[in-house]
């Protein structure tokens, strides 16, 4: 038999040189292809380097319970972001070779740093993309309507900022009654710029009625806020039918959603503030426009008053004499009316006899009595027996009683 290593030995002697290796342990660049937590708490990963679509390099990691323990500690909410699908990591490793399961790398660390600069990377990208399609100016050029009043909000119903808003909304020292409708969506994660889209898409076929659109969220740190620079939602927002107001809760940079929208405010709150400010400075301006107009009206009354004494005085003279003259003139038609109107009345009294016999003849009971008759079909008097069929059934009234009879026959003319 050849001299020969056992395969033990070959991997004891790969194990060994690794050790030796002067970057055993060190920091490595790379993208997440895929990554799992089994139920022990360990994280398993496939890292890549990749150049456009070719790959250049693969190799599993491990990040063990205790150590992920650790690094949730140490960065909180932030971890998730950095161990996504798809996001670039700088991660401190130690690179081992066992015996059994291979070549593997321990992941003992993380810079956050790859991974900022990747997305602030990815957002320069969008920007650039939006600004190609003149996506910034769009939805600013939809007026915002003086007084907001119907507000279509877009939040997590269980977020703290939806809460503020609503609370401030409703409890405003004017007493304004502001309605808002809450379409919910997830405002976080992977899954938050579909799910915003999602209810973005249901406001806008039913923007009649609404005067402005809310994105509220409530602050979170920059990865938290990350969803808020989607590409794809931006376009939704700058092409909403609806001004879009957003309060996301960020004090430092604007996401890219605040960009495109109308109006950007730092917070929940300010939304609402800026809400409510839309009645109060409507209402204001009613109010100056109402003291505006008592202000014209007594203006106006005062210089007629003015010109009216002015007239008053000038015509006082005038009148008093046309006064006498007219006074005399009045004594005379009053004799004559005297003497007409004793004739008139004598002809009208002659007149109203003769009329009222003509009405007493006419009435409908004297004319029953000289055995006339009036009949209905369905309570409708009957004028053209032509409306009538074999069949139908009349009501008859004469000055005594009422009869009732079936059609049996229609004749012509």
């Amino acid at each position: 038999m050849r001299e020969h290593f056992t395969l033990s030995q070959v991997n004891g002697l790969l194990a060994a040189a690794i050790t030796r290796l002067p970057f055993s342990n060190c920091w490595v660049l790379a993208e997440i292809l895929q990554v799992n937590q089994a139920a022990s708490g360990h994280v398993y990963m496939d890292l890549v380097e990749k150049e456009g679509s070719k790959t250049l390099a693969k190799m599993q990691a491990v990040l063990w319970s205790g150590r992920y323990a650790f690094l949730r500690t140490k960065f909180r909410d932030k971890l998730p972001h950095f161990l996504k699908v798809g996001s670039k990591v700088l991660l401190e490793v130690k690179i081992d070779f066992h015996n059994v399961y291979g070549l593997k790398m321990t992941i003992n660390d993380i810079d956050p740093s790859a991974t900022v600069g990747e997305m602030e990377l990815r957002r320069q990208e969008t920007l650039a993309k939006l600004e190609k399609g003149k996506y910034f100016d769009r939805n600013n050029q939809i007026p915002l309507p003086d007084v907001i009043q119907r507000i279509a909000v877009v939040s997590s119903a269980q977020a703290a900022g939806y809460t503020d808003f609503i609370r401030h909304l409703q409890t405003n020292k004017y007493g304004y009654d502001i309605k808002s409708k809450l379409f919910a969506a997830s405002m976080q994660g992977e899954s938050a710029p579909e799910s915003i889209r999602k209810s973005l898409a249901q406001i806008a076929s039913h923007a009649d009625q609404f005067d402005a659109l809310a994105i509220i969220r409530g602050g979170g740190s920059k990865f938290d806020l990350d969803c808020f620079n989607d590409f794809q939602l931006a376009v939704d927002i700058a092409e909403m039918p609806l001004p879009v107001i957003t309060g996301i809760g960020h004090e430092r940079d604007d996401t890219i959603a605040d960009l495109v929208s109308h109006t950007a405010v730092k917070t929940p709150t300010a939304l609402a503030d800026l809400v409510i400010d839309s009645l109060l400075h409507f209402e204001q301006h009613l109010v100056h426009a109402h003291q505006r107009v008592i202000e014209s009206t007594r203006t106006l009354l005062h210089r007629h008053q003015q010109q009216l004494l002015q007239l008053a005085s000038r015509y006082e003279l005038g009148a008093s004499n046309l006064l006498e003259r007219k006074s005399q003139q009045l004594t005379t038609l009053k004799d004559r009316l005297m003497i007409a109107s004793k004739t008139t009345l004598n002809t009208e009294r002659q007149k109203l006899g003769y009329l009222s016999k003509i009405v007493g003849l006419l009435d409908i009971e004297s004319t029953k009595r000289r055995g006339f008759s009036i009949s209905r079909h369905k309570g409708e008097l009957i004028t053209d027996a032509a409306s009538l069929k074999k069949g139908d059934v009349i009501e008859t009234e004469v000055h005594k009683g009422t009869l009732h009879s079936t059609i049996k026959s229609i004749g012509n003319g």
